[in-house]
């Protein structure tokens, strides 16, 4: 009984890292729907400037209002 228990156990982890490896999108995936929405609004990220303030100037705010509004996002759910 407990090696058809432990069997089973073992498969139930397998399916599950499967589900979450198959439902992870990939990080860059992210960053170039942000990239093509600044294009799209005529903004381009300079080679110095991070993808955060490039969407900082792009919305006209400073870095810590951006991560004030992010942080209050975040709470809100």
């Amino acid at each position: 009984m407990r090696q058809t228990l432990h069997k089973r156990l073992e498969k139930l982890e397998q399916d599950v890292q499967a589900r979450q490896a198959s439902a992870k999108p990939e990080s860059s995936d992210h960053i170039e729907v942000i990239r093509g929405r600044l294009r799209a609004w005529g903004v381009e990220q300079q080679p110095e400037e991070s993808l955060a303030m490039t969407l900082c100037r792009a919305m006209g705010i400073s870095g810590s209002e951006l991560r004030r509004r992010l942080e209050a996002r975040a709470c809100a759910q």
